[in-house]
Formats: structure tokens, sequence, C-alpha cells
């Protein structure tokens, strides 16, 4: 921690400024020279037939960060060979996994320790933020200038063709938003014609199956186009927003109602206000 002081006449101007190192921070250092814990030399290529869990706990245990308890099991022993010969630090590669599993990766204090994640992000009831948000209630509403809207920006589809280990290229296998819709919410994708497609390169040894699997796992990241944004005064709301939570939001349209994830806050704090700019997201319904 690094404190910076910076004194006025006036002492309401006066600011005290607080820089941190952020926990996974330390798992970036953890380079190829050193991934394994062992002498310089040493690579991620040792994590090789190791399971997901193992790997993922071991990387956290380096830091002294509580590993995860609820790593997935995706029925896979150890890394493909490319995530591990592609990543130069324990945090490339534990991202490089999250991608390949349709998880998220991240560390959160847990009283004076840091707890590691390594979880799909989902709107459940499990860290629901007990004060919900109510829009639209006029000017004594906590939440100002808001937004609600769809992000069709990002893929739709995702596609990767399998190729053997000859090189001979096989099937195209597909991931599509479309195939798990309602047909209320697949009017808003317009014709399959219009989608919005992806291709991944293929990343060396899968089988058409875990080819499927990271198609999907790709898709996920961008299903999340149902989104609200505003800014808070944490002080009329009487509690404040988390990142990865969940929050419960009224006082708009249907279609903008209901459980959102808390995808991005920044924090403004002044003499008078602490004021929270948020991006809440959610997915569109599905079947």
């Amino acid at each position: 921690m690094e404190f910076k002081l910076s004194f006025k006449a006036d002492p309401c101007e006066s600011q005290l400024e607080l820089v941190g190192t952020d926990a996974p921070e330390k798992v970036k250092r953890a380079t190829k020279d050193n991934a394994t814990g062992g002498s310089p030399g040493s690579s991620v290529g040792s994590y090789s037939g190791q399971s997901l869990k193992t790997v993922v706990s071991t990387v956290f245990n380096r830091q002294q960060i509580i590993p995860p308890s609820n790593v997935p099991d995706t029925g896979t022993q150890s890394p493909t060979r490319d995530i591990l010969m592609q990543s130069h630090n324990d945090l490339e590669l534990l991202r490089r996994l999250a991608d390949e599993n349709a998880v998220d990766v991240y560390v959160e204090p847990e009283g004076d320790r840091d707890q590691g994640h390594f979880e799909a992000l989902a709107v459940g009831k499990k860290n629901q933020i007990p004060t919900g948000l109510q829009a639209n209630q006029g000017s004594l509403s906590p939440v100002r200038s808001a937004s609600f809207f769809y992000d069709l920006t990002g893929p739709t589809a995702v596609e990767a063709q399998f190729t053997d280990a000859k090189g001979k290229k096989g099937e195209t296998v597909r991931a599509d938003l479309r195939d798990s819709l309602t047909d209320e919410d697949m009017v808003l994708l317009g014709p399959a014609d219009f989608a919005n497609v992806v291709r991944l390169e293929r990343h060396g040894l899968e089988d058409s199956g875990r080819l499927k699997r990271r198609c999907q796992a790709e898709l996920e990241k961008h299903s999340w186009v149902v989104v609200g944004k505003g800014e808070l005064d944490t002080a009329a709301y009487g509690d404040f927003l988390l990142a990865r939570r969940t929050v419960n939001m009224k006082g708009v349209s249907s279609s903008f109602t209901g459980d959102f994830l808390v995808w991005q806050v920044t924090h403004s704090f002044t003499r008078d206000l602490y004021c929270q700019r948020f991006e809440l997201r959610k997915k569109l319904g599905f079947k």
C-alpha cells in the first residue's frame, strides 16, 4: 500500500491518495521462470497432466490466495498444450483456462486474506444485494441518469472448423444465441442471416466436441446483452453496489425489470457525496 498526502491551506481541500496492489497483480508476477515454484527454467508446461482444479488451486496457493472450492469439473485432465505454451505467467494461464471453460477469474478480500474465484457468472440469490434499485422516482430517486438498452454489438454466433492431427479439415461447429432464446427475444436479433458471426482459430488438438464447448464458452461471454447504466447516490440509497453481485431493478419496463448482475462499478468520492456509476447486465430470456 502506498500513501500520498497533499496538504492545502484549507484543510477541507487536503487530499489523501491510497494506491494499493491488486491481488491478481501478484499472480501476474509469477512468470514462466517461476510459475511452478521451482528453479529458473521451469515453466507453466509443468502443469501438464494435472486436473483443472489442481492447476487453479496451485496457482492461487502459491500467492497465499485462498483457492476456490467450486472449480467446475470439466472432465478434462489437463489444460491443452497450446494454453500452456502461450501463457507467460500464472494470471494469463488462469484467464485462458477461464475463457475455455466459460467462467470468470477474480480475487476478493476475505477478512485479512484474499479469496480466489473461478466460477461462471450467474444471476442468483447467493450474492443478492439486499436493497433493490428503483428508477423513475423523480427528484428523490437515488438512481440518476439511468438508461436501459440492448447491447447487440457483440457476436451472436461463434463458429470453428475442426482440423485433425494430420491437418485434414472436418466439420464446422457452431454455437448460436438464437438456439436458446424464446421466439419473442429472437425478434431482437433479426433474421438468421443477420447473425454477427465470429470464427475461432483452431486451438490444436481438440476433438469436435471440445471445439463445440469452446464456441459455447466464447458465446457465453457475449450473451449478457440487457444493459442498465446510471449513477447512484449511496446516501439516498442506503446501501452500495458491489461487482459480481445481484441486484433487483424496478420502476422500468418489464424488459428491464428483475434481477441484474452488477457488471461494473466506478466509485466517486467528494466531501459531500459518495456516488457510484454502475453498469448492470442480464441475459435475454432463455427457453
